[in-house]
């Protein structure tokens, strides 16, 4: 489960902004070496981006955005995702 809030401020037909959120997720893991593992393990992390909205039309907007997530070590490990979304959209 993720929950981000985004921020921005408008500048001509361009809207830059900052996201800012936390992130929950249920991890099953374990170390074959060892025999040890844990079902269901709860862990939480923060997530973090920045993007452009840019306004082609006064309905039809294009938007670009990077987001990086990080959890809390799970069994030793850190879980970090960068992910880039490009996608359009229309105002009704």
């Amino acid at each position: 489960m993720c929950r981000r809030a985004r921020a921005g401020y408008a500048i001509g037909s361009f809207l830059p902004h900052a996201l800012l959120g936390v992130a929950v997720g249920r991890f099953n893991y374990g170390d074959i070496v060892a025999g040890t593992g844990k079902s269901n393990a709860f862990n939480a992390g923060f997530i973090t981006g920045l993007g452009v909205d840019w306004a082609i039309t006064p309905g039809v907007f294009v938007r670009a955005e990077w987001e990086y997530v990080a959890s809390a070590a799970v069994g030793g490990t850190i879980s970090q995702i960068n992910t880039d979304q490009l996608g359009i959209g229309v105002r009704f």
